[in-house]
């Protein structure tokens, strides 16, 4: 799998700018499962807003059960 972080440095200062600590940022880069509960309640609050606050409980689902992994 391809590092982003390194193709893209911006882009992990660019998500903790959007409220992910660093490491969940790294976490989402590079494609891993996002490990903390507040980067996940985080993603799942912006999914909520692009696309209304009913998809924010399908956001959570997907992120507590399909998050891609290794």
């Amino acid at each position: 799998m391809v590092d982003a972080t390194k193709q893209h440095p911006m882009a992990a200062s660019n998500l903790q700018k959007l409220g992910l600590s660093a490491a969940g940022a790294k976490q989402v880069l590079t494609g891993q499962i996002v490990t903390g509960k507040a980067d996940r309640d985080r993603i799942a609050t912006i999914i909520g807003a692009d696309y209304g606050q009913q998809n924010k409980p399908v956001a959570r689902f997907y992120l507590e059960n399909a998050w891609p992994s290794r």
